[in-house]
């Protein structure tokens, strides 16, 4: 090449460069595309009903749960009930009545006033009454009943392993008479003369029975309760004298003139 010639500019080259620049400015630039596509209708539906079945199914799955559990209550409720009926219908049921068989004595010293009864006893239930016991609790005039109910009926029969007699069965359609004594202990009647202030010289005696029994077809132990009062046969009170009071000075009475008198305080057998 001569030095003569002109140097090139490189104005082909660059000229042809900026050519292509404008061609790929002119060209248009195509939308970017995002990562996450948005769901076709097709696709969320399908999720829509997913979610529906699964929530159905939760709440299937607690409605049986509690449907389970309230059969199975039922059902025990009816079982309890089912027992019950049975213990109700076949268990034992005593009946009890008292009557005077020997004289009234009053005694102050040294142990008090002793009361003898013949208690009557039918069992008029299904079963046998096991551990009969009687233990009736005197006093010289009417008491608290309630309070006295409960302390007679507390260790009645008494409990196994006591160091008392453990009762005697009565079966079903069974009527025995058994004689049972009751104390009115010289404490009491020095409580009863130290309240008034006074000698009290007319008794009504007051007679708290309990008749307790177990039952061979449950666990549970019944009570038969007597309120019971010791009173004048009206035939046989003097003229004048109100009714139906015991004069203590009168004392041997004999019991033909006494008798036995179920009071309005008389409490359910259970």
């Amino acid at each position: 090449m001569s030095s003569d010639e002109p140097p090139r500019s490189g104005g082909a080259e660059n000229g042809g460069g900026q050519e292509n620049q404008s061609a790929n400015s002119a060209r248009p630039t195509p939308p970017a595309i995002p990562d996450d596509k948005p769901p076709s209708p097709k696709k969320k539906g399908g999720q829509v009903f997913s979610n529906i079945l699964q929530t159905a199914t939760l709440v299937f799955v607690a409605s049986y749960t509690v449907l389970t559990y309230l059969l199975l209550s039922n059902s025990n409720d009816a079982l309890n009930v089912s027992r019950n009926e049975f213990e109700m219908s076949q268990r034992p049921w005593v009946s009890a009545a008292a009557t005077v068989i020997e004289p009234f004595t009053y005694r102050h010293e040294p142990n008090g006033t002793s009361i003898s009864l013949l208690y009557t006893l039918t069992n008029v239930g299904h079963s046998p009454a096991q551990n009969v016991w009687i233990n009736p609790l005197t006093f010289p005039e009417m008491t608290d009943v309630d309070a006295a109910s409960k302390e007679a009926c507390k260790d009645t029969p008494p409990p196994p392993g006591a160091k008392r007699i453990l009762g005697f069965t009565l079966f079903p359609n069974e009527t025995i008479q058994v004689q049972w004594g009751s104390d009115i202990s010289k404490g009491t009647i020095d409580k009863l003369n130290s309240e008034y202030g006074r000698e009290i010289k007319v008794w009504v005696p007051t007679i708290v029975t309990c008749v307790g029994y177990r039952s061979p077809t449950g666990e549970g132990i019944h009570h038969t309760p007597l309120i019971l009062s010791l009173v004048m046969k009206r035939s046989k009170l003097k003229e004048g004298r109100g009714c139906c009071g015991i004069i203590i000075a009168d004392s041997p009475i004999p019991a033909e003139d006494l008798e036995i008198t179920r009071t309005i305080f008389d409490l359910p057998a259970d």
